[in-house]
């Protein structure tokens, strides 16, 4: 009887912790400016954007906050290499040029590096080992 009872309150306490430990290694991403933002993924020789991905997952609109990116779509984006993803970071809802930066990740390890374009006018806060991307103008260019 009571090996039932605790067997039963283990399960209860594992499904409570699924849908956080399901969830750990999404991308949030906020986006501090006046503009939408998507990532052109590089691999290989294609540089899908992540305009394309379903339900809009892969644009961040304008002044949201913690936009999800699930791991699934990170796989999927970044087939055959999850592990070393480079996404450049365009500052439209499209992919449209000018990029403002390049960000390295990982789905198990999160921000791996980020490379900004100097005199973009935005400013990537990215740290190494997180999995949060936050998009804000550079000091110099406030809107």
């Amino acid at each position: 009887m009571y090996n039932k009872q605790l067997i039963k309150q283990i399960a209860a306490i594992g499904l409570c912790l699924l849908p956080a430990l399901s969830f750990a290694n999404a991308l949030a991403i906020s986006n501090n400016t006046n503009e939408d933002s998507t990532s052109r993924i590089i691999k290989d020789k294609s540089r899908k954007c992540t305009d394309s991905m379903k339900n809009d997952a892969g644009i961040t609109r304008a002044h949201e906050q913690n936009h999800p990116i699930d791991e699934a779509n990170i796989k999927i984006a970044c087939h055959p290499n999850p592990e070393n993803c480079q996404a450049v970071v365009y500052m439209n809802d499209h992919c449209g040029d000018p990029a403002i930066a390049t960000v390295v990740f990982s789905k198990s390890q999160g921000v791996l590096g980020v490379s900004s374009i100097p005199g973009s006018g935005y400013d990537i806060n990215a740290p190494i080992g997180t999995f949060n991307v936050i998009i804000n103008y550079a000091s110099s260019v406030a809107k």
